[in-house]
């Protein structure tokens, strides 16, 4: 199992609103590092489903670090099939705006 997580003591903030890049920049991380785990026979899942306060006690994460993402990894099995869900999608009205303003 790995958890990625940010630092906001130095993570980068836009200054014109403060936004935090932690959480882009994490993703990224989880992304390259599902990838390399496939890359080597590996599989993984991203999994946000957890207590973070319970994770930063047994871990001893310190208050600046933000716990983001756990990826357990390990060899999947023959059978293994991604959910149901994983090909379920939005209708595209549903998930995309068009600008209209300068028509």
């Amino acid at each position: 199992m790995l958890l990625v997580c940010y630092n906001t003591a130095v993570s980068w903030k836009r200054s014109y609103d403060g936004m935090d890049s932690g959480q882009i920049d994490s993703a990224i991380v989880g992304t390259y590092l599902m990838l390399a785990a496939s890359e080597i026979g590996l599989g993984s899942t991203w999994v946000m489903s957890f207590d973070p306060i319970a994770i930063r006690k047994a871990y001893g994460i310190p208050e600046n670090f933000v716990p983001v993402a756990l990826f357990p990894i390990g060899y999947p099995a023959a059978d293994a099939l991604p959910s149901p869900r994983h090909s379920q999608r939005l209708a595209i009205e549903e998930t995309v705006f068009y600008n209209t303003f300068n028509k």
